[in-house]
């Protein structure tokens, strides 16, 4: 296993102390912590944690080719355990991720205490304000945001689950006796939508492409107002529905 920490430092020379932040730190010495997870969150994928560390190594001023040649094992041995992928094709991704990070300069944004991984955050790190008045600002926009696509998901949702579950037009010999009701189904489908919603116009903000929102999406679990994977075509939808919702408001 390759000592991670080291390798970093010897990558930052003198201002590694300075530039190594406690979450980055700890995540490539000790990994994630899912005890620090609450019921309600949602864990971090491998694309997160990817992400995560591949915007800080931009942020620090590491190139692209020395941050690609860490990540590769990093991600192979670290990650794949919260992973269902094979390794090569976390090796693709990790390369994919790395190239998309550099090329769109997607800034690093850890959300300092409330950080996606649950990483330990120091109030003495340089960047703690600063992404604390960052995250407050994005939780806003985010909460905005789930309640406009909520507002265009309610008149739909109700119809399209009573259609798929309504008794009298399906034959009654077909009928599953321990299919949820259909209270439950709607209930949970908006509140998946409502979250997908939210991560997807985040991403969307830091530039993030159609194809790489649809694999996060899926990767946390996160599925679309009628329950199913998300793919290329339907997140173009719904987040053109968003768009022509704002507009008329």
């Amino acid at each position: 296993m390759a000592n991670y920490d080291i390798s970093l430092i010897d990558l930052l020379k003198k201002q590694a102390e300075l530039r190594l932040f406690s979450c980055i730190r700890e995540l490539i010495t000790e990994g994630l912590h899912p005890e620090r997870l609450s019921p309600e969150d949602t864990a971090p994928s491998r694309q997160n944690v990817t992400q995560f560390v591949a915007a800080w190594f931009l942020h620090v001023g590491i190139p692209q080719d020395v941050c690609r040649e860490w990540m590769i094992p990093y991600c192979t041995e670290r990650l794949s355990a919260i992973s269902s992928s094979s390794i090569s094709q976390i090796r693709h991704s990790t390369k994919s991720n790395v190239k998309y990070i550099y090329k769109f300069r997607v800034p690093f944004e850890c959300g300092a205490k409330n950080n996606i991984i649950k990483a330990s955050c120091a109030e003495t790190c340089p960047l703690f304000e600063k992404m604390t008045e960052k995250h407050q600002q994005k939780m806003a926009e985010q909460a905005e945001m789930a309640e406009q696509a909520e507002q265009v998901e309610q008149a739909e949702q109700v119809e399209m689950v009573e259609q798929r579950y309504e008794p009298e037009r399906l034959d009654p010999k077909a009928v599953d006796a321990g299919s949820p009701p259909v209270g439950s189904l709607k209930d949970q489908y908006r509140e998946q939508f409502v979250k997908a919603i939210a991560c997807a116009c985040d991403q969307v903000e830091k530039g993030v492409k159609s194809m790489y929102i649809v694999e996060l999406l899926n990767e946390k679990g996160l599925k679309t107002r009628t329950g199913r994977k998300w793919t290329g075509s339907i997140l173009a939808s719904e987040l053109k529905k968003i768009r022509e919702k704002s507009s008329d408001l």
